[in-house]
Protein backbone atom coordinates (compact mmCIF):
# COMPACT_ATOMS: atom_id res chain seq x y z
CA UNK A 1 0.00 0.00 0.00
CA UNK A 2 2.96 2.37 0.67
CA UNK A 3 3.06 3.37 -3.64
CA UNK A 4 -0.80 4.07 -3.14
CA UNK A 5 -1.92 7.31 -2.17
CA UNK A 6 -3.37 7.18 1.50
CA UNK A 7 -6.16 8.74 3.19
CA UNK A 8 -4.57 9.60 6.49
CA UNK A 9 -2.32 8.01 8.77
CA UNK A 10 -1.81 8.88 13.04
CA UNK A 11 0.90 10.28 14.51
CA UNK A 12 0.91 9.26 18.58
CA UNK A 13 2.80 11.34 20.87
CA UNK A 14 3.90 8.96 23.71
CA UNK A 15 4.82 11.50 27.39
CA UNK A 16 1.09 12.42 28.33
CA UNK A 17 -0.92 10.23 25.47
CA UNK A 18 0.15 6.97 25.64
CA UNK A 19 2.40 6.78 28.96
CA UNK A 20 2.07 8.93 32.17
CA UNK A 21 6.02 8.40 33.70
CA UNK A 22 6.38 4.57 33.41
CA UNK A 23 2.35 3.57 34.03
CA UNK A 24 0.06 3.55 30.62
CA UNK A 25 -2.53 6.27 30.55
CA UNK A 26 -6.29 4.32 30.62
CA UNK A 27 -7.33 3.40 27.33
CA UNK A 28 -3.99 3.64 25.62
CA UNK A 29 -3.54 0.23 25.13
CA UNK A 30 -7.08 -0.17 23.41
CA UNK A 31 -6.69 2.87 21.42
CA UNK A 32 -3.50 1.21 19.86
CA UNK A 33 -5.32 -2.15 19.25
CA UNK A 34 -8.11 -0.47 17.26
CA UNK A 35 -5.83 1.60 15.21
CA UNK A 36 -4.27 -1.31 14.24
CA UNK A 37 -7.41 -3.12 13.27
CA UNK A 38 -8.62 -0.65 11.03
CA UNK A 39 -8.78 -0.42 7.57
CA UNK A 40 -8.74 2.33 5.20
CA UNK A 41 -10.45 2.91 1.87
CA UNK A 42 -7.34 4.11 -0.17
CA UNK A 43 -6.90 6.92 -3.19
CA UNK A 44 -7.13 4.14 -5.67
CA UNK A 45 -10.40 2.47 -4.19
CA UNK A 46 -8.83 -0.48 -1.94
CA UNK A 47 -8.58 -1.19 1.57
CA UNK A 48 -5.21 -0.77 3.63
CA UNK A 49 -4.20 -0.65 6.84
CA UNK A 50 -4.17 2.81 8.39
CA UNK A 51 -0.43 4.31 9.21
CA UNK A 52 1.48 5.04 12.31
CA UNK A 53 3.99 6.03 13.97
CA UNK A 54 5.37 7.35 17.42
CA UNK A 55 7.29 10.41 18.06
CA UNK A 56 9.01 11.58 21.45
CA UNK A 57 11.15 14.67 21.63
CA UNK A 58 12.93 12.37 24.03
CA UNK A 59 16.42 10.50 23.25
CA UNK A 60 19.32 8.95 24.11
CA UNK A 61 18.49 5.31 23.40
CA UNK A 62 18.23 3.90 20.26
CA UNK A 63 14.48 3.43 18.77
CA UNK A 64 14.93 -0.10 19.26
CA UNK A 65 15.17 0.69 23.03
CA UNK A 66 12.21 2.95 23.24
CA UNK A 67 9.66 0.72 21.44
CA UNK A 68 10.84 -2.33 23.46
CA UNK A 69 10.15 0.16 26.66
CA UNK A 70 6.91 1.07 25.24
CA UNK A 71 5.58 -2.94 24.10
CA UNK A 72 6.76 -3.71 27.79
CA UNK A 73 4.85 -0.93 29.45
CA UNK A 74 1.87 -1.58 27.59
CA UNK A 75 1.74 -5.01 27.77
CA UNK A 76 1.44 -5.41 23.99
CA UNK A 77 4.17 -7.45 22.09
CA UNK A 78 2.44 -7.36 18.44
CA UNK A 79 5.20 -7.51 15.80
CA UNK A 80 3.60 -4.40 14.08
CA UNK A 81 5.34 -2.29 16.78
CA UNK A 82 8.72 -2.42 15.41
CA UNK A 83 11.57 0.24 16.03
CA UNK A 84 10.79 1.74 12.49
CA UNK A 85 7.58 2.86 13.78
CA UNK A 86 9.33 5.04 16.58
CA UNK A 87 10.83 8.49 16.12
CA UNK A 88 12.74 10.28 18.87
CA UNK A 89 14.10 13.21 18.97
CA UNK A 90 17.33 12.55 16.99
CA UNK A 91 15.70 10.19 14.48
CA UNK A 92 16.08 12.56 11.68
CA UNK A 93 19.88 12.79 11.67
CA UNK A 94 19.91 10.10 10.31
CA UNK A 95 19.71 11.12 6.58
CA UNK A 96 22.87 13.61 7.47
CA UNK A 97 24.74 11.85 5.32
CA UNK A 98 27.03 14.00 4.21
CA UNK A 99 28.45 14.03 7.54
CA UNK A 100 28.74 10.35 7.96
CA UNK A 101 32.85 10.52 7.07
CA UNK A 102 33.40 12.85 8.71
CA UNK A 103 34.37 14.34 12.50
CA UNK A 104 31.00 15.13 13.96
CA UNK A 105 30.36 15.87 17.93
CA UNK A 106 27.35 14.47 19.67
CA UNK A 107 26.42 16.57 22.59
CA UNK A 108 23.62 14.03 24.35
CA UNK A 109 23.02 12.09 28.10
CA UNK A 110 24.54 8.69 28.31
CA UNK A 111 27.91 6.84 28.99
CA UNK A 112 29.64 7.66 26.18
CA UNK A 113 29.67 3.88 24.50
CA UNK A 114 25.95 4.59 24.72
CA UNK A 115 26.05 8.11 22.96
CA UNK A 116 28.61 6.23 19.96
CA UNK A 117 26.16 3.25 19.33
CA UNK A 118 23.84 5.55 18.66
CA UNK A 119 25.65 7.95 16.54
CA UNK A 120 27.27 4.94 14.96
CA UNK A 121 23.80 3.16 14.30
CA UNK A 122 23.04 6.13 12.17
CA UNK A 123 26.24 6.20 9.81
CA UNK A 124 28.53 8.64 12.07
CA UNK A 125 31.46 6.26 12.27
CA UNK A 126 33.30 9.27 13.65
CA UNK A 127 31.67 10.72 16.17
CA UNK A 128 33.12 11.99 18.95
CA UNK A 129 31.31 12.49 22.54
CA UNK A 130 31.34 16.00 24.72
CA UNK A 131 33.38 14.11 27.48
CA UNK A 132 36.08 12.90 24.79
CA UNK A 133 36.35 15.66 23.09
CA UNK A 134 36.81 17.82 26.54
CA UNK A 135 39.31 15.10 27.59
CA UNK A 136 41.81 15.73 24.47
CA UNK A 137 41.50 19.27 24.57
CA UNK A 138 40.69 20.52 28.43
CA UNK A 139 41.88 23.86 28.30
CA UNK A 140 38.88 24.33 26.24
CA UNK A 141 36.88 24.31 29.68
CA UNK A 142 39.78 24.16 32.17
CA UNK A 143 37.13 23.68 35.17
CA UNK A 144 35.35 20.56 33.47
CA UNK A 145 35.99 17.02 35.63
CA UNK A 146 34.79 13.81 34.07
CA UNK A 147 33.11 12.37 36.45
CA UNK A 148 34.07 8.33 37.35
CA UNK A 149 31.17 7.10 35.13
CA UNK A 150 32.87 8.75 32.47
CA UNK A 151 36.32 8.52 32.69
CA UNK A 152 37.75 7.31 29.76
CA UNK A 153 40.63 5.69 29.09
CA UNK A 154 43.63 7.40 27.48
CA UNK A 155 43.90 5.27 24.44
CA UNK A 156 40.24 6.50 23.81
CA UNK A 157 40.70 10.66 23.54
CA UNK A 158 43.19 10.93 21.05
CA UNK A 159 41.72 13.29 18.64
CA UNK A 160 44.25 14.72 16.07
CA UNK A 161 44.73 18.48 16.66
CA UNK A 162 44.00 18.80 12.78
CA UNK A 163 40.63 16.78 12.81
CA UNK A 164 37.61 19.80 12.45
CA UNK A 165 34.33 19.12 13.65
CA UNK A 166 31.73 18.99 10.83
CA UNK A 167 28.90 19.78 12.76
CA UNK A 168 27.29 19.27 15.96
CA UNK A 169 24.24 16.63 16.81
CA UNK A 170 22.73 17.37 19.89
CA UNK A 171 20.91 14.50 20.35
CA UNK A 172 20.14 14.96 24.03
CA UNK A 173 20.13 17.38 26.47
CA UNK A 174 23.48 16.81 28.06
CA UNK A 175 24.13 16.31 31.83
CA UNK A 176 25.53 20.01 32.00
CA UNK A 177 24.84 22.55 29.64
CA UNK A 178 27.72 24.69 30.92
CA UNK A 179 30.66 23.19 28.71
CA UNK A 180 28.62 21.80 25.83
CA UNK A 181 27.65 25.58 25.05
CA UNK A 182 31.05 26.74 25.70
CA UNK A 183 32.22 23.99 23.21
CA UNK A 184 29.58 24.67 20.92
CA UNK A 185 30.43 28.59 20.98
CA UNK A 186 34.35 27.58 20.41
CA UNK A 187 33.02 25.48 17.44
CA UNK A 188 30.91 28.38 15.99
CA UNK A 189 33.75 30.81 16.25
CA UNK A 190 36.16 28.70 14.49
CA UNK A 191 36.80 29.32 10.92
CA UNK A 192 37.05 25.79 10.56
CA UNK A 193 36.14 23.45 12.50
CA UNK A 194 39.05 23.70 15.09
CA UNK A 195 38.26 25.38 18.49
CA UNK A 196 42.10 26.36 18.87
CA UNK A 197 41.14 28.62 16.00
CA UNK A 198 39.45 31.85 16.20
CA UNK A 199 37.93 33.88 13.29
CA UNK A 200 39.60 37.28 12.82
Amino acid sequence: YMGTALMFGIVFDIDGVLLRGSSPIDGAREALGRVHAARQRLGDGSEGPVPFVFVTNGGGVLEDHKMAKLRAVLGMHDSSLSAERMITSHTPMRDLAEFHDRRVLVISRGTDDQILEIARSYGFDNAVTLDQYLTAFPFLVPQWRPSEAHAIPPERHVIPDSDAVAAVLVMHEPESWAPALQICLDLLLSPDGLPTHRAP
